[in-house]
């Protein structure tokens, strides 16, 4: 038997099961006749789950960037509206 990736398990291990055991299927990603089968498809599931989870880094990590480049272009047009504001404060006074 071969159980589906976690957060909390991400290392996938392969488990005997016979026909008393519960398995439930929503934490089961199979069942495999052969230790040789079960255990190829758990080496192919934690690489599938790996990329997965470097995948979702790297969209964390551009959310991330853009949100700095975001917030420098906020500053920066913050600033320009203050200099403008103090222009026009100096061009109301004369």
């Amino acid at each position: 038997m071969v159980p589906k990736p976690t957060p909390e398990n991400r290392e996938i291990s392969v488990r005997k099961a016979n026909v008393f055991d519960e398995i439930l299927m929503e934490d089961t990603h199979g069942v495999y006749e052969s230790q040789a089968e079960a255990t190829r498809e758990a080496k192919k599931l934690t690489d599938e789950y790996s990329t997965q989870l470097q995948e979702l880094e790297n969209t964390m990590e551009e959310v991330r960037a853009q949100k700095k480049e975001l917030e420098l272009r906020r500053k920066e047009a913050s600033e320009k509206l203050a200099q403008m504001k103090g222009k026009k404060k100096k061009e109301d006074k004369k």
